[in-house]
Formats: C-alpha cells, structure tokens, sequence
C-alpha cells in the first residue's frame, strides 16, 4: 500500500500513545514532559489537532529504554516520516535516537554479557532492530524544550518542514520484541533486604533478587515482576567510577543532572510534581532548611520527617510522587537518610533516586557539619518491565560469588575433649561468647537462637565444620 493509505496503529505501549490523526505524517516526542500539558500548549499554539486534518499523527513520551518498542512502531507506520523531539530530556534520549539512524548498532559486552549498542554511545538495546530495515529514514528535528518562545517558534518551523510524500508502495515491517519468559523462586517477598557498599553493588543485587524472587503481576499499565517491602541500605563505603556507570548501562552525567534537579523549587508547567518543589516549596515552606535548623539544635532530634505526599491531591492524581517521605537521624554519630518509595521502576529509576538521597544526605551533613552515615532506600512495590525484561536478566547472569564480612560476626569451632566449643566473634576480633555442648545439634540450635550469624555463606561454613567434628 501506499504512505497516504496507511493509518498510524502503534503496536507496543498503545496506552501510552496519543494519536492525533492516524493520517498524519509527523510523531511528536515529548520525552519526560506531561504528555497532557504539551497537547495543551500546542493547542495554544493554533497547531492544528484534529484527527482528519493534522500534520500529526501521533504524540507520546520517550524514555531511555523506549527506544526499541518506539523503532518498531515507527517501522510498522512507515508513513510517518517526521520526528519532532522536544520537552524535557535530561537522560539525552534524542541523542541516543539520532545516533541509532546516523551510525547503526555495534556489538560489545556489558556486564560479562554480549550485548548490541547504539554505535557511539553506551544505549544497550535488543539488536533486532537496524536502519537498514527502515526504506525511508524518519527526519529528526529537534524543538527544544518548549518552555520558552524561541523554543516554541522552532516546534512551529519543524512542523512546516514535513517531506513530500510520494505515492511508493511501501509495506509495513512487523518485527517482534524479543520473547520474555518470567519465572520466579519461592521466598518470601515482602522481606528482600539487601546491604551493599555502593549504590550499582546494591542495584545489581536487587534486580537480581526480582529477577529470581519476584512475582508477576497484571497492572492497569501492563505486566510486571514485583517484590514487595524491599529494603536497601547503601553503607557509601565504595565510590561508584565512571566505569561503573558505563558498564551497567547509566549516564554519570545524567545522574548528576537527575540530583541538581531535587535543589529545583519551581515546579516546570510540563511536569506533574517535582521533588525539588515538593521539598522547597509545594506546603509553602523550604523542608530541608527546617531539618538542618533542628540538627544543629539537637544531634539526637527525631523530628526530622518529611513527607512529600499529599494526600488530599495525590491520591485521585493520575501521575503522583514515587517518593513519597525521607528521614534524616544522627545515629552512631553519623547522619543517616531513609526514603520511602510507594512504587519503583528497578532499571530506569532505582540509581537516580539512590544517588538523589545520597545528594541530599550530603547537603544537610554539610550544613550542619555531622558526617554522612548510610542511607536506605525502601520500596513498598518494586518491579521490572517484561519490556526491558533482556535488560534484567543480563544484569541478574552478571551476579559473581563474592564473600563478605558476616555484621554479626563468625563462628570458630574447636574441640576440647569431648566437648565442642564453638566461639562468637565479632567482625572486629572482639569475643563475644562461647557456646559449649557435647551435642553439635545443641551447638547448632544456640547459635540459631542467638541469631550469632545472619549470612548463608557463614552458616554453610559453620555447617561443614561442625560435620568436621561429628
């Protein structure tokens, strides 16, 4: 069939997906910006709108793990010609889309993993998918943020500059996402609690724990595997490298970028919230500086929660805060910072948000001269897209053996006649008791009870000396 006797038919993420006129030649990305907004100030614009005569044949968001449903669909209406990329963008996504048509895929290794990549940048998608599977390239132009007049003169200027359709035949190209198949172990879910020195140690343990543990769940948004009640405590003993970030699929910059924002006090018009106001200014106070002034009155304050959920507004909101209180408290002569998150998306969101607590902990330690302590990140329901599922099983095969220090200690067991003598120590070298017993089951059952270990690896050793000296 011909371009003009397509209509635009998204097949992945259609909930997502405001078409405009099916018709149309032009795909409006808005990346992170509220998709409900640009439409609104479009229509301000006088652009035209209407589903028989629009330029446009669809508007939706872009995130940074998009890409790959979004090719397909550009690949299934090839009609569609145009792209105009605008709104906020603070993960760089257009870049990554530009560089995809201007230079392809290379393969490489991610994690251990062979991977394919956006030639040029550090963008991992499945590979499927390459220009040259499209006839005709899509034209990008970029609008800007449209948050200022120049801005908006641009989207206007990029909407005038629509190629000529010809009257080709040109056929649509169906190409699948690759096959997910979801399974998980028996656990209990709502008790995942995870330590880790830095935030990506943390990170790959926790996809790990829902890739393996996770339970799969129908949503009103689609399918997802999800723990519930997740714990994390980030000990910051280890800096995460520029390496690091690459190799696990993250932009440092666009990391940094995420945690100025939560400094922002003014709420842009095309977000729906922001942390930075809900902190700064949304309840009409600066949160933070009431937190510091009550740390430096008191080390041993615990006053200092902060919600940034509002009930009355949040609840009916079709898009509300994930983050929903954080709370700060010297302990240990340490100032520690804890957020509670009513939902998490693991890939894309779980690191800026760790990093961000990270930000703030260090902001309100500066200010009031403690030293920064641990943080915990937890998440009353976590979950990974079947989606981007290729993405979190690469990271779970990623996971290595590694030996860790016991925090409750360890377990030495000697034999003295005919009594065992098993010895608590604390990581630090410190006796902290002794059990004594003839029976190594009664050994075992008191160091059970006591809660003397608390890490597999320590209780397989214990038990392969305690049958030593049976």
């Amino acid at each position: 069939m011909t371009t003009e006797n397509i209509e635009y038919t998204p097949i992945h993420f259609a909930d997502n997906v405001e078409v405009i006129n099916p018709k149309g030649g032009f795909g409006v990305l808005v990346m992170r910006s509220k998709l409900d907004y640009i439409i609104k100030l479009l229509g301000d614009l006088d652009v035209d709108l209407s589903p028989s005569s629009s330029k446009i044949a669809f508007i939706a968001n872009l995130s940074k793990n998009g890409i790959p449903a979004l090719l397909r669909n550009l690949l299934y209406n090839p009609q569609v010609r145009d792209l105009i990329i605008c709104g906020s963008d603070p993960d760089n996504v257009k870049d990554d889309l530009i560089s995809f048509f201007d230079g392809g895929i290379e393969f490489s290794e991610s994690l251990g993993q062979p991977v394919a990549r956006i030639k040029g940048t550090g963008r991992v998608i499945d590979g499927l998918v390459t220009p040259d599977l499209f006839e005709i390239t899509p034209k990008i132009r970029e609008a800007g943020n449209l948050r200022t007049d120049i801005s908006r003169e641009m989207f206007l200027q990029c909407l005038d500059c629509r190629r000529r359709r010809n009257k080709k035949t040109i056929e649509r190209v169906t190409v699948p996402l690759p096959a997910v198949s979801m399974t998980h172990c028996p656990s209990e879910v709502r008790n995942c609690n995870i330590v880790a020195e830095s935030p990506l140690e943390a990170w790959k343990e926790l996809v790990f724990r829902l890739v393996r543990f996770g339970h799969p769940v129908t949503l009103k948004k689609g399918d997802r595997q999800e723990l519930q009640n997740v714990k994390v405590v980030v000990t910051d003993t280890k800096k995460d490298t520029e390496d690091d970030f690459d190799e696990c699929g993250f932009c440092a910059d666009s990391v940094r970028i995420y945690c100025e924002e939560m400094f922002e006090k003014e709420l842009p018009e095309d977000e729906p919230y922001s942390y930075g106001n809900r902190l700064g200014r949304y309840f009409g106070f600066d949160a933070l500086t009431k937190v510091i002034k009550r740390l430096r009155e008191s080390k041993q304050d615990r006053y200092c929660f902060v919600s940034l959920w509002d009930t009355q507004c949040d609840l009916d909101a079709k898009v509300s805060p994930c983050l929903t209180s954080l709370f700060f408290r010297v302990y240990d002569d340490k100032l520690t910072a804890t957020a509670l998150y009513r939902t998490h998306n693991a890939l894309d969101a779980w690191i800026n948000n760790v990093y961000a607590l990270l930000t703030l902990r260090d902001y309100v330690a500066e200010k009031t001269g403690i030293e920064p302590g641990p943080v915990t990140v937890m998440s009353c329901s976590i979950s990974v897209d079947p989606a981007k599922y290729n993405i979190a099983k690469r990271v779970a095969a990623s996971k290595a053996y590694v030996r860790k220090t016991d925090p409750n200690g360890r377990i030495e067991v000697e034999k003295e006649g005919d009594t065992i003598v098993a010895k608590h120590i604390a990581p630090d070298g410190t006796l902290l008791g002794e059990y004594r017993a003839a029976d190594i089951d009664a050994i075992r059952r008191e160091v059970v009870r006591t809660c003397a270990i608390s890490d597999i690896d320590a209780a397989i050793s214990l038990g392969v000396r305690l049958a030593e000296l049976r």
